[in-house]
């Protein structure tokens, strides 16, 4: 979509980037080159855009249709970027998420990205949502100092444990886990507070031996393990649930293992 976002008199280019969370703005030099696309966080699965000044201050904004999320977004064009001078700046880069820096001493524009590659989990957790996991990978080019607070709205639905075991994971750090708890189940809201950026992920621990993730153990594990090693059944996730014996392999043994717990007696699953 083509309008003149930066008010210079020559159209730019709007893209909606379908299977992201975000619309490319790629302004016109007016010598018929365009700057590189800087990204700014809308619905999932952005598939149409469409520009007009909605607030009436001579701006043009920008609007999407997000077939993911099955709603729209409306960007307001505040010029200078999305992410201004000041104290306790808050930015609502997606519906799901926000993001609040406590300083910004130089104005840029900060962005979301989304991506189903990614660093595993720490151990003994999985990501939310499974099957495809979602990373968000926040950069700005504004220069900030003091903490940044990253606050995602979950969908219960994806969530197999109490939420209060949810964590949010920053995960170029060591350790990874940065949750303010408690998190806010009423809302379906968890936050989180770093010094830097990089990609995030909702987690939730798992269960040794849940193979098929109902938050029990018993013969229909058994049945999904058998069927993902000798019937091309589907992989467990994480599939480290499965590897009930500790040995790093899931093979028969972990069947043995599973049916001598639960119905002789034998010990409980251990997983890596």
């Amino acid at each position: 979509f083509s309008s003149d976002f930066d008010g210079d008199g020559d159209n730019d280019l709007a893209v909606a980037n379908n299977n992201s969370a975000n619309v490319s703005i790629l302004l016109n030099n007016g010598n018929g080159i365009f700057q590189t696309a800087v990204n700014y966080g809308v619905g999932i699965w952005p598939y149409s855009v469409f520009s007009n000044d909605f607030d009436g201050d001579g701006k043009n904004d920008l609007v999407t249709a997000n077939g993911g999320s099955d709603n729209v977004s409306i960007l307001f064009n505040i010029g200078g970027g999305n992410t201004p001078e000041g104290s306790n700046i808050q930015l609502d880069l997606t519906e799901s998420l926000s993001i609040t820096f406590e300083n910004v001493d130089v104005a840029g524009v900060t962005e979301v990205s989304v991506s189903s590659q990614g660093p595993p989990p720490p151990t003994g957790f999985k990501l939310v949502p499974v099957a495809p996991p979602i990373y968000y990978e926040i950069t700005t080019t504004a220069v900030f100092s003091g903490w940044i607070e990253i606050c995602f709205i979950y969908d219960e639905n994806e969530i197999h444990v109490p939420e209060a075991n949810l964590r949010l994971f920053h995960l170029h750090e060591t350790p990874p886990d940065v949750t303010i708890l408690p998190v806010d189940a009423a809302n379906n809201r968890i936050c989180g507070r770093v010094t830097s950026l990089s990609p995030f992920a909702l987690g939730e621990p798992y269960l040794c031996g849940d193979v098929n993730n109902d938050w029990m153990v018993n013969i229909l594990d058994v049945v999904y393990i058998i069927n993902y090693k000798y019937k091309d059944g589907p992989v467990p996730v994480p599939v480290e649930a499965a590897d009930v014996d500790n040995s790093g392999v899931v093979n028969i043994l972990d069947v043995v293992y599973l049916i001598n717990f639960k119905y002789k007696g034998g010990p409980e699953p251990v997983c890596p």
